[in-house]
């Protein structure tokens, strides 16, 4: 009825450190039944005065993209409000993505989403994801 995602380190498929991230869906998910994700809720420190604006990569691989990059932040009322997004190809090669966002003010957290295709069979690697402030 629903779909299957596989997550499994990878010490043989890699850009950096010991492992990347192998996220397979071995069958196309049933219609109406979302999507597959990998997610990180980051919350700013109480009374934060630094900056407000990130330059987020990670280095991806795999067969059957794109890969959907979602920055989000949330709402009073608790909904979720895309605030970024990229759209990327994913080729058997390595290659690094990137996308630059500002959270703006009010807001004490976001939501970095990496989204699998939705009516794929696919194979991805993650690997050196970093989230760095972006001063100027």
């Amino acid at each position: 009825r629903f779909g299957v995602v596989r997550m499994t380190p990878d010490a043989t498929d890699k850009v950096e450190g010991k492992y990347s991230l192998r996220i397979e869906q071995p069958r196309v998910r049933p219609p109406n039944r979302g999507q597959a994700f990998l997610a990180q809720a980051v919350r700013f420190p109480e009374h934060w005065k630094g900056t407000r604006r990130f330059d987020l990569s990670a280095q991806m691989r795999g067969q059957n993209g794109p890969v959907l990059i979602h920055i989000y932040v949330w709402d009073t009322d608790n909904t979720a409000r895309v605030i970024a997004y990229r759209k990327v190809s994913v080729t058997k090669e390595w290659s690094t993505a990137a996308l630059n966002f500002n959270v703006p003010r009010g807001y004490d957290s976001f939501g970095v989403w990496f989204y699998l295709p939705r009516d794929e069979e696919t194979q991805i690697w993650l690997d050196d994801v970093r989230l760095r402030p972006r001063e100027k």
